[in-house]
């Protein structure tokens, strides 16, 4: 019983985030709310682009989206070698993309972990 007890309440710790961020996750009326963050300014489309590659069982190597281009894994923005992107990018895969809706309920799946 005390076994079922702690996993009950690892759960509820687990959830609470998405109850507590519920506006920032779930849709409402047909609208979300938005995080106020430079994300989709300056990094969603490192992200993009990662997960497009490696939905695609690939790896990118060269980033050619300033001046001449840099090696991609050296760009600290789409954190390349971070190992949730290895899901994230078999819901790119399942889903057929990444939104910005998605990656704010990413961002709490973060918090909640």
């Amino acid at each position: 019983m005390r076994s079922y007890r702690r996993w009950l309440l690892l759960l509820a710790v687990f959830c609470w985030p998405f109850v507590f961020l519920h506006a920032f996750v779930f849709p409402a009326d047909g609208s979300y709310r938005a995080i106020g963050n430079d994300f989709i300014d300056s990094f969603y489309l490192y992200k993009a682009y990662l997960l497009d590659h490696l939905a695609n069982l690939r790896f990118p190597l060269w980033s050619p989206a300033e001046a001449a281009g840099f090696p991609f894994y050296s760009n600290p923005f789409p954190q390349p070698f971070y190992p949730l992107n290895i899901p994230l990018a078999a819901f790119y895969r399942l889903f057929g993309g990444y939104t910005p809706a998605d990656h704010q309920a990413y961002t709490v799946l973060g918090v909640a972990i």
